[in-house]
């Protein structure tokens, strides 16, 4: 594809599917920083990793995790979950863990801080993940978030650790709202689907002509692994 990787690097790994290329590069760079005495010199190893994609001849580079040696300091953003549909009320979560420890989660509707997560949920995967990272194991974030709160097409989601010490670290998923007129329906007699046809395709369930809110309306659902349950694929 005509991309030229230096022989010099530390690490590298290629993986080439079809079009597009990922390539994860590891590199160790060793930092001077002023002594605490004259005449001294400390050194600080810094570990930076980070995924580049290459797809069409387009470059890009996203951090996954930021270290120190010794250190780790790792989030993820695991719902709204990247490139899928999102309605109504459901889960905004992830999880996120430093050696300094976590002090707060913040999060961004495109690209505007909307509020802080509630920090501090078991998982007890991430603790086995990380036994060596104190409160590993309760390092969940999660809330119940209603995106129909949002105008119906694609958005983006960015969640922000900050450690005790004031790093900060970002994981964020791009996603599609469907919803209907309303953002909440609190009358349950405004949804009437005991005249709508039910059409079975595949993994797929659709409701056709279904009532919600006086209004004759298709509603296509598929089952989502990540939820555990069906979400909306398609509202019309």
């Amino acid at each position: 594809m005509g991309l030229k990787i230096p022989a010099n690097l530390p690490t590298k790994r290629f993986i080439r599917r079809r079009n597009t290329m990922t390539l994860t590069i590891t590199s160790i760079r060793d930092m001077a920083q002023p002594a605490r005495s004259p005449g001294r010199a400390a050194a600080r190893r810094i570990l930076a990793t980070a995924s580049i994609l290459l797809t069409g001849g387009l470059l890009t580079a996203s951090p996954l995790s930021a270290q120190t040696a010794g250190e780790v300091f790792r989030v993820s953003l695991e719902e709204p979950v990247q490139g899928e549909s999102h309605s109504g009320v459901g889960n905004l979560r992830g999880w996120a863990i430093a050696t300094d420890g976590i002090e707060k989660i913040s999060v961004y509707v495109d690209g505007v801080y909307a509020f802080d997560a509630p920090y501090g949920g078991e998982r007890t995967d991430v603790g086995s993940a990380f036994p060596d990272v104190a409160r590993s194991a309760q390092s969940g974030f999660s809330l119940a978030y209603n995106y129909s709160e949002l105008d119906a097409g694609t958005h983006t989601i960015r969640a922000t650790a900050q450690t005790t010490s004031g790093a900060t670290l970002s994981s964020e998923a791009t996603f599609t709202v469907l919803r209907f007129e309303s953002s909440f329906i609190s009358d349950p007699q405004q949804v009437d689907i005991s005249s709508a046809q039910c059409v079975i395709n595949g993994q797929q369930i659709t409701l056709i002509d279904a009532l919600i809110e006086g209004r004759a309306t298709d509603i296509t659902l598929q089952w989502r692994t990540a939820t555990q349950g069906f979400e909306f694929l398609d509202v019309r």
